[in-house]
């Protein structure tokens, strides 16, 4: 059975959704790992531009619908490798877009530039 176009939509939608849900749901369990001592960050190098490009896909509908322009702005040279732990960027990232999705008025404008 093919999926129509909307069926596609919805089941992306739900997708991310969960994404963001499981995001939130980890980074409640690690606030009790931090709270009983139990903490343990996983440092790695990363792209985080790959990280950042994830986490704005996940957000891409809300941008439009809020018809808001959002720019991500990557410098000439490729960016190093930076040691982090990845769902701990990856939380901070969707915390930092999502409040420009959520704060930023309709026809705004966003920049995100890293040099």
């Amino acid at each position: 059975m093919k999926l129509s176009e909307e069926q596609k939509k919805i089941i992306e939608e739900g997708y991310h959704s969960i994404e963001r849900v499981t995001s939130l749901i980890s980074g409640l369990l690690k606030f009790v790992e931090v709270e009983e001592g139990r903490y343990i960050c996983r440092f790695k190098p990363l792209e985080i531009e790959k990280i950042l490009q994830k986490v704005l896909e996940c957000f891409r509908e809300k941008i439009e619908e809020k018809d808001f322009h959002f720019e991500f702005k990557l410098p000439d040279r490729k960016l190093p490798k930076v040691k982090a732990d990845k769902e701990k960027i990856t939380i901070v990232l969707e915390n930092f877009i999502g409040n420009a999705v959520r704060y930023t008025p309709k026809g705004g404008v966003v920049v995100l530039i890293f040099n």
